[in-house]
């Protein structure tokens, strides 16, 4: 975010000038995550432009002739382009704030190796095929104004820009202000390093505050933050950073200072910097907000950027009874997030049930067809089991066409595009009727099936579980309660993984296609590592019966909880809150826990004694 400091503009004056650039060209280039895509074409001629004169063909990976274009993209009939304004093509499935200043949407911009021109639309046009369309090779003579990429062959993953390797993949491009001309020399364009390349190179996803506003051929001094981006998230476990800045049009002997304020407490400025700046030591869970000053007797300009680092994912075991407000998304819960863009999983009123597991509680989460995918991310297991429980119910499957394998819609994964161990629904015999079976495994299609059918509407417990130590997957459906926080029995589904990950993160729910995924309630999720964790019982379950624990009051006003036990023996207590985060451990009970230091809400407390153990629910008023 740019703070301009009026206080200087009469100094400025003299050394500030704005000229008209010779033609269009291209201000800024996005190639984000998910669809995060975008190219911005400024006019800075000193007149309006209609961009009929103009198109943006493009070719994908290697083109089919060698320095040709393979596909021709032209702008709105009749759009007039205002001078100083910009036209912004975006990705139909971007993030709202980028479709936000869009003129135009485009599904086929680059993913990083797809080279674009803008061209003036001067050509000869010889429609061989009669179709009324631009198609290959059918437009010849046009002039090419400005590049991002070639039309060359294929890059790879992408071109080097300012020798930022890999630059117009995962990077946002903006042109440097002073530019006064397109250039129809990509590798001139391009340059090699910051100094003499017409770009600078900004991280994934930033740049978003400033797309659909340029000035160009400008000589005004200016200094941006490239790295990291403004509001961007760095991934736990970071423990320092480094920030990259770029100046344009700077005095010889002008100088840069930055200010670091973390967690909102002193800044701390250090004058006469050069970039990249590090910042260290940084933690999980810390705000950053940096602010570069160019300073030449006063300040010229500056650039303010706000960051932060991830939290410590919780470590297992964790549980969710989707208590949260019915219609709200479930990537916007603690410890949720989205993967990709689409339709939304939404929290659903009620609850779903079976016989012998501990009561329901909160809400459920409901989602069918195509869309965004949800995950839920937990400290890294490296050996030994992770298990997943749920309670599922299949509504409507009539809208599936894939009667194979259906789709997978729950996976425990190392990633959020590695999926280890998946499950699967699809209607058996057919999709008109109302019976379907189960798949689980760790493939990516055809997966092994349950012999037998299931009803739409029938509450059905699923444990599924990923052995580190085996590379094992395995899933029980149905499971008889007898067996719940015992051991575990005979899986129903089981497989050897051939490409074992190293670790687990993961759990993600998954919306397919439409003809793939049928409408389903989810509910009870529970995360850990053994059977025990994720089967907790109700009371009175026989496998207990021998040690009965009673909690009282519960729910809880007074601060003190009242623990009994018929038998004799050092009692020990456990107390998390809803996000799997231990928050009192206590041994040797003499009868209370003292539970005054716990905000209200829903906890689960495990009770052990001996060989025997049960988790409850606690409520605290």
């Amino acid at each position: 975010m740019k703070k301009l400091y009026f206080y200087l503009i009469a100094l400025l004056v003299s050394t500030v000038s704005f000229a008209q650039t010779t033609d269009l060209l291209i201000s800024k280039y996005g190639e984000g995550s998910s669809n995060n895509k975008f190219l911005e074409i400024y006019n800075g001629t000193g007149s309006a432009v209609n961009l009929d004169n103009y198109a943006f063909p493009n070719v994908s990976n290697a083109p089919n002739v060698p320095g040709a274009y393979e596909f021709w993209n032209t702008f709105p009939s009749g759009y007039m382009l205002a001078d100083g304004d910009v036209f912004v093509i975006a990705h139909g499935s971007a993030d709202p704030s980028i479709l936000a200043v869009a003129d135009m949407t485009f599904n086929f911009l680059s993913n990083g190796d797809d080279g674009f021109a803008l061209v003036a639309n001067d050509g000869t046009w010889n429609d061989a095929n009669m179709n009324m369309t631009v198609d290959e090779g059918e437009m010849t003579g046009f002039t090419i104004l400005d590049w991002l990429g070639n039309w060359d062959g294929d890059p790879g993953t992408g071109w080097d820009v300012a020798g930022v390797v890999n630059g117009t993949q995962d990077h946002t491009l903006t042109r440097k202000s002073s530019v006064c001309s397109p250039n129809n020399n990509w590798a001139l364009s391009a340059g090699t390093d910051a100094n003499n390349s017409e770009w600078i190179v900004g991280a994934i996803d930033s740049g978003w505050g400033s797309l659909g506003a340029f000035v160009g051929c400008s000589s005004t001094p200016t200094i941006t933050i490239t790295s990291p981006g403004n509001s961007s998230v760095l991934p736990w476990g970071t423990t320092m950073a480094d920030v990259l800045f770029s100046t344009e049009n700077a005095p010889a002997m002008s100088t840069i200072d930055i200010t670091v304020t973390i967690n909102a407490g002193a800044p701390s400025v250090t004058n006469d910097v050069a970039s990249p700046f590090n910042i260290s030591p940084l933690a999980d869970g810390d705000s950053i907000e940096v602010t570069v000053d160019l300073i030449d007797g006063g300040i010229l300009d500056s650039d303010t950027i706000t960051f932060s680092i991830e939290n410590t994912p919780p470590s297992l075991p964790l549980y969710d009874s989707f208590d949260y407000g019915v219609g709200q998304n479930l990537s916007d819960q603690t410890n949720w997030s989205m993967v990709n863009s689409g339709d939304l999983m939404l929290i659903n009123a009620g609850n779903l049930s079976y016989p012998g597991l501990e009561a329901s509680a909160g809400q459920s989460v409901s989602f069918d067809g195509g869309g965004s995918e949800t995950d839920l991310e937990f400290f890294p297991v490296t050996s030994g089991s992770v298990y997943a429980s749920f309670i599922l119910e299949v509504n409507d499957h009539s809208a599936i066409t894939d009667l194979i394998d259906g789709g997978y819609f729950a996976a425990i994964a190392d990633g959020t595009s590695s999926y280890d161990a998946r499950m699967w629904v699809r209607p058996n015999p057919d999709a008109v009727g109302t019976t379907f079976d189960i798949g689980f495994g760790y493939v990516s299609s055809s997966p092994p099936f349950t012999a037998g059918t299931f009803n739409l509407g029938d509450d059905i417990f699923v444990v599924m579980s990923y052995d580190l130590d085996t590379s094992t997957v395995s899933a029980w459906i149905n499971p008889d309660g007898a067996d719940f926080e015992g051991s575990p029995p005979a899986p129903t589904l089981t497989s050897i993984d051939t490409a074992p990950p190293l670790e687990l993160r993961r759990f993600i729910l998954r919306q397919d296609s439409t003809g793939e995924t049928p409408f389903m309630v989810v509910d009870e999720l529970r995360l850990g590592t053994s059977w025990a964790d994720v089967t907790p019982t109700t009371l009175g379950v026989d496998s207990f019966s021998t040690t009965d624990f009673t909690l009282y009051p519960n729910p809880n006003k007074t601060g003190i909880l009242n623990i009994a036990s018929s038998n004799n023996g050092a009692l020990k207590a456990q107390v998390f809150n809803v996000l799997g985060k231990e928050v009192i451990q206590s041994t040797n009970i003499n009868g209370t826990l003292d539970v005054s230091k716990l905000s209200s809400g829903l906890y689960i407390v495990k009770l052990s004694q001996g060989n025997a153990s049960v988790t409850k629910k606690l409520v605290i008023e």
